[in-house]
């Protein structure tokens, strides 16, 4: 069971600097408020922005490989630097192409689901979820 120093000394260290000031207070409520007010700092001082972004969501699964489905023959697969559909072209797959090796990662754009893949002979890329199966 951690003790409450040890758990305010844990979470001063995810705040940097401030972490090692508080490490040499002893007393424990003084080491909360400086804590508080330390990370109280860190969020006021985060950019804000009003344009409107798109909502991305990330997540993980395991790798795997997959194949393109769902593209009619002779069209290809646009694969992008980054999800959505507003991101730049990195490469093409053709329509029957098998094998292609995902990294795991996988993130939701406008309700749609992109797996980033490694593009053959090349760098990584992410290509939308619906038109890659599963081998």
């Amino acid at each position: 069971m951690f003790t409450r120093r040890a758990l305010i000394a844990a979470t001063a260290v995810t705040l940097g600097a401030v972490g090692v000031a508080l490490a040499a207070t002893d007393d424990t409520d003084t080491a909360s408020a400086q804590l508080a007010t330390a990370a109280s700092a860190q969020l006021e001082q985060r950019p804000t922005t009003t344009s409107a972004r798109k909502a991305v969501s990330y997540g993980e699964e395991l790798p795997a490989n997959w194949a393109v489905v769902g593209v009619a023959p002779g069209d290809v697969l646009e694969v992008r630097q980054a999800p959505g559909t507003s991101a730049a072209i990195v490469a093409t797959l053709a329509a029957d192409l098998e094998g292609i090796e995902s990294t795991g990662r996988t993130a939701v754009v406008d309700g749609t689901t992109w797996r980033e893949i490694q593009v053959p002979g090349a760098t990584t890329g992410w290509a939308a979820a619906v038109y890659l199966d599963i081998m």
